[in-house]
């Protein structure tokens, strides 16, 4: 087996990607690429100049495996840990890494769509959503023991956001195109210890890499309260002054953030969604309502949804 040029250290890891069966469990009928993503996402990003762990070995082996050799990333002294608050220096590095991402995919874009080129990319989680279908939904949600009680004050902002669903969606959709990482939290992410823009973090675990416009993927970033200790305004600053020199764009701060809200409220139709499929399992008491879907009812019980609405209200 031969590597690189690279020294390989006495310490990687090795990922086998076997082809599941068409019937088998282990296939997710919704995204029947995930098993190979990564695979092809170490393969196109390094030589597209976005910075990876190191890769020492890629083949298609004769067994149709899939096989990685590449650098483990726990052994660097860099790593943090999921519960990680980033320092402002931290965050630039990770924001010099999405620089580099979605330039690229940018730069990509301009030659053609680019999951038509690359169909293993993944699709947005709530491009498949329906008005039709999330309404359904949202009736059950409000009928449910579980959860009517606490959202049935609510409903008349719950169903009303079916007839923006369409609108977010193509305003979404009208915005440049580009790679979307999709899976940020500290735990992917190793970042240098002193920030130089020639020397971004890294992230890995690219199992859910795919497209869709700069602001869905800084609102995966920007989302919880990993970047509580700074000022995000001054870091989403950085970023569109980073890529507005690096891409030739005109991104501007307010543009960028009322499209992060928009992408926002997409994403909680899809949470909504997620959460009327567990309600069976859960109010037969064979499974507990998730803490991140118990923390989105007490922040639509709060307003939250109203405040999305209202900002999707003046931009779509």
């Amino acid at each position: 087996m031969k590597s690189d040029s690279r020294t390989v250290p006495s310490r990687v890891i090795v990922k086998l990607t076997v082809p599941p069966e068409s019937d088998s469990e282990t296939v997710n009928q919704d995204d029947p690429y995930e098993h190979v993503r990564e695979f092809h996402a170490y393969q196109l990003l390094p030589d597209l100049g976005v910075p990876t762990a190191a890769v020492y070995f890629k083949s298609m082996l004769k067994s149709g495996e899939n096989a990685l050799i590449m650098e483990d990333l726990t052994l660097r002294a860099n790593l943090r840990g999921n519960d990680h608050k980033w320092s402002f220096d931290e965050a630039r590095s990770i924001l010099d890494f999405y620089v580099r991402l979605h330039l690229a995919g940018l730069r990509e874009s301009s030659c053609g769509d680019l999951r038509a080129r690359w169909p293993w990319l993944s699709e947005h989680e709530g491009s498949q959503l329906k008005a039709p279908m999330l309404s359904r939904m949202l009736k059950k949600i409000l009928a449910s023991p579980v959860t009517g009680a606490r959202l049935s004050p609510h409903a008349g902002s719950l169903l009303s956001i079916c007839d923006r669903m369409e609108s977010l969606k193509k305003h979404l959709a009208s915005r440049p195109q580009t790679f979307n990482y999709n899976d940020f939290f500290p735990g992917n992410v190793a970042v240098p210890d002193k920030w130089s823009p020639a020397d971004p973090a890294i992230l890995f675990d690219w199992h859910l890499l795919g497209t869709g416009p700069v602001e869905q993927d800084l609102l995966n970033v920007f989302y919880g309260d990993h970047f509580s200790l700074i000022n995000v305004d001054e870091c989403l600053e950085h970023y569109i002054s980073s890529i507005n020199t690096a891409a030739g764009t005109s991104y501007k701060p307010g543009e960028v953030r009322n499209c992060m809200k928009a992408a926002e409220l997409l994403g909680v139709m899809h949470s909504l969604w997620m959460l009327s499929g567990r309600l069976p399992a859960i109010e037969l008491g064979k499974r507990k309502l998730p803490g991140w879907l118990d923390s989105l009812i007490t922040r639509i019980q709060n307003g939250y949804l109203d405040e999305l609405l209202s900002i999707a209200g003046r931009i779509i």
